[in-house]
């Protein structure tokens, strides 16, 4: 097994699912108070109202006269001390945080220029082109450490390492309307890092993670499918499919739930934080000669976005429904597998797994062939569970994206139009094949 991030471990994952295995820390100690304070003061609103550094478009500037000189130097040795002691609930906090703060220098510019425009194109819309020493290093350090790219990432930064709960050990609603972790509904969570703060960046992030919450029941009821076919148990089958279905439910309905808690004309704003570098030189608007990381390399440096497609629960249906498969082999398909690159390596591993697992053993043959007639239900429906999520986050994708911006790449650096719609497809066509295959099998008999 390959090293993997700490707080992201294989070992974890039937338990918090693809959530961290540990609630993140939610400031940095002492000797950080300096990264604490920038982080404080960096969002465009500030919880009292006032605008932050960003707001008043003085972040670049500010963070220059605190880092320069001796100030900087400290926290790349505290920062390479912090690691050399191993506090991995440090480390991680310490990533994440540094991931906000590079975001932030690179992305101002394209911030200010959306400010003033509305637009993510044109002249004024390109990023600073290095990375300061005091946050190249740190993050680069901090990343290789993790097994992480040095980069902003969804799971382990932007995402599902950046939530408080309001209410620790507030147990979940007794109504039965949410089944996720302890604690992890969507009234009991607040950020712990924001780039514009409001109530859209807090409904995109969170609703995100409440979705996620869900994911330990994916994992496990995936293996005891994985099991059932492998022993030939029908019955087991049926119970694994069954939990899977109302987990994936309870997922999509999570899901539906970002249409009210974050705003399509707020979404441009806050997107212009987390747009990516890559996909390589002279290929992003953006970044056209990528990011110079000032202390590690002088080549530039080329990385995705953050991604809402970076999350690990649709390409684990994929691969134990076997719809990977039948994904047609060409660019698009490319980047899909690059994305599945930008997450916890014990992710990697385990989805990855599922992929071999599932493909070896016959998920799909089984559920058509030899399940019953339940069996076969429950996997069309299963497949149909995946298909309105990817329904969904295309109808998303031109409600927040295509309805407000010209700009033809998403924030992974897919090309907008083309890249979603041809995974729609692909679901699709698998429904349609299988049920072609039910009614053959039927017209046998």
């Amino acid at each position: 097994m390959a090293p993997q991030h700490p707080l992201f471990s294989v070992e974890t994952l039937p338990v918090t699912g693809f959530l961290p295995s540990q609630t993140p820390l939610t400031s940095l100690p002492a000797p950080f108070e300096t990264l604490e304070s920038i982080l404080q003061s960096m969002p465009a609103l500030l919880p009292s109202g006032e605008q932050g550094l960003l707001g008043k478009g003085i972040y670049g500037s500010t963070v220059e006269k605190v880092m320069e000189g001796e100030t900087g130097e400290r926290i790349v040795r505290d920062v390479k001390s912090a690691i050399a002691q191993g506090n991995e609930a440090l480390i991680s906090a310490l990533f994440r945080d540094f991931c906000f703060l590079s975001s932030a220098w690179l992305m101002e510019p394209i911030h200010l220029h959306y400010t003033k425009t509305g637009m993510h194109t044109g002249e004024g819309a390109i990023g600073r082109n290095r990375l300061p020493h005091y946050f190249a290093i740190p993050l680069y350090e901090l990343a290789a450490h993790l097994k992480q790219k040095p980069f902003m990432e969804y799971a382990t930064s932007y995402a599902l390492m950046n939530y408080r709960l309001l209410a620790p050990g507030k147990e979940p609603g007794q109504d039965g309307s949410f089944a996720g972790l302890k604690g992890m509904e969507y009234d009991n969570l607040a950020l712990i890092r924001c780039f514009i703060g409001g109530e859209s960046e807090k409904g995109f992030i969170l609703t995100h993670l409440e979705m996620v919450s869900h994911s330990a029941a994916l994992v496990r009821e995936s293996d005891m499918a994985m099991l059932a076919v492998e022993q030939k148990d029908v019955e087991a089958f049926h119970t694994a499919m069954t939990a899977l279905l109302e987990t994936f439910r309870m997922i999509n309905l999570s899901m539906g739930t970002m249409w009210k808690r974050s705003l399509g004309a707020e979404y441009g704003e806050l997107r212009s934080f987390i747009f990516g570098t890559a996909p390589g030189k002279g290929q992003n608007p953006h970044f056209p000669n990528g990011v110079v990381y000032e202390g590690v390399s002088d080549e530039p440096m080329f990385f995705r976005g953050e991604s809402g497609a970076n999350d690990s629960m649709i390409p684990l249906a994929d691969n134990l429904l076997e719809i990977t498969a039948h994904h047609p082999k060409n660019e698009l398909t490319e980047i899909l597998r690059d994305f599945r690159t930008y997450r916890p390596m014990s992710q990697q591993e385990w989805v990855n797994g599922v992929e071999v697992r599932a493909r070896s053993v016959g998920v799909r043959r089984f559920a058509l062939e030899e399940s019953g007639l339940k069996g076969k239900q429950l996997y069309l429906l299963m497949l149909d569970q995946v298909r309105e999520f990817r329904d969904r986050h295309w109808r998303f994708t031109k409600h927040y994206i295509v309805k407000h911006s010209t700009f033809p790449y998403a924030t992974g650096g897919s090309p907008i139009l083309s890249y979603l719609p041809q995974n729609l497809r692909t679901v699709i066509s698998v429904m349609g094949l299988s049920v072609s295959l039910l009614l053959s099998a039927s017209s046998c008999t």
